[in-house]
């Protein structure tokens, strides 16, 4: 294998394909946002997004290949989204000292529950993938 081939295998390619359907994905949360303050519900539109999407591709509703590379290119530009966060962060650096015990335990602990709730979601996932296509 060439560095050419082995380069083309591990960077993924997005082409408008992926863009169009990032950009659905993106759409869809957005509406979520606006349905959430018009109906006056509090609603995270990340999670709502998300069990919507799953939902949909769960009772097959819509194809994964619909989203597929729309997530992955979401996914590979994730790091873009963090910094935002970490510019408001290091501009509250005397609230941060001030709490920075309650600050670690939630950040442990959110991280914590998050993983475990991703690992549950993927294992209940892979199972039911793996009962249809028996």
């Amino acid at each position: 294998m060439t560095a050419q081939t082995q380069t083309r295998a591990t960077v993924p390619a997005f082409g408008i394909r992926s863009v169009l359907q990032a950009g659905g994905l993106i759409a869809a949360f957005v509406a979520l946002t606006f349905a959430g303050k018009w109906l006056g519900v509090p609603v995270n539109p990340a999670l709502t997004g998300f069990v919507v999407v799953l939902a949909a591709l769960f009772v097959r509703l819509v194809p994964v290949s619909a989203v597929e590379s729309g997530a992955r290119l979401l996914i590979s530009q994730s790091a873009l989204f963090l910094i935002p966060p970490v510019v408001a962060v290091a501009r509250q650096r005397d609230l941060l000292e001030a709490n920075w015990w309650p600050l670690v335990v939630i950040v442990i602990g959110g991280t914590v529950i998050c993983t475990a709730a991703t690992s549950f979601t993927v294992e209940l996932a892979t199972r039911a993938l793996q009962r249809r296509q028996a």
